[in-house]
C-alpha cells in the first residue's frame, strides 16, 4: 500500500475568490498549455507559492501577474484550505471589488462574471469552481 502524500511534498497553491461591484465572481478561463492545472477549464485565478513566500505574498503576486491588478495584502482574507491528494489550496477572498476596468489578462484564455444563478448552470469547471457553487449556495 503506498503511503500517504505528505503536505511538504504537495504543490502549494494559493487561489482567490474575487468579486465586482455587483457581486458577481470573476473567473478564469484556464488555456490549454501542457502541464497546467485544470487545462480549458472555468477556475479561479492564482498560482503557486514560491519558496518562502506566505498565502498573502503568492495571493499578490499572482493577481498582478495573473490581472495586472495591484492589491495591498490586507485586503485578503484566507477563507478555506482545501487538501487534495497531490496538491493544497488556499483559497483566500478579496475584500477589494475588481471590475472590468480594473483587468488586464495576462495569463489563460479568458475570464468572466459570473452572478450565483450562473455559477450554478456552468459547466467544465475545475474542483475550486464546484466549491464555489456550494459557498455561494448556487
Amino acid at each position: 500500500m503506498p503511503e500517504p502524500t505528505s503536505s511538504i511534498s504537495k504543490r502549494q497553491l494559493v487561489v482567490f475568490v474575487i468579486r465586482n461591484d455587483d457581486g458577481e465572481y470573476c473567473l478564469h478561463f484556464r488555456d490549454g498549455n501542457p502541464g497546467i492545472i485544470h487545462p480549458l477549464q472555468w477556475s479561479l485565478f492564482g498560482g503557486h507559492k514560491e519558496p518562502g513566500e506566505d498565502f498573502l505574498q503568492t495571493a499578490q503576486r499572482e493577481l498582478e501577474e495573473e490581472m495586472g491588478i495591484a492589491v495591498a495584502g490586507e485586503d485578503f482574507d484566507l477563507v478555506e484550505t482545501l487538501d487534495f491528494p497531490d496538491r493544497v489550496y488556499e483559497i483566500v477572498e478579496c475584500r477589494r471589488p475588481i471590475n472590468w476596468s480594473d483587468i488586464t489578462l495576462n495569463e489563460g484564455a479568458g475570464c468572466g462574471f459570473f452572478s450565483g444563478q450562473e455559477l450554478a448552470r456552468l459547466e467544465n469547471c475545475s474542483p475550486l469552481i464546484e466549491w464555489l457553487q456550494k459557498r455561494a449556495g448556487a
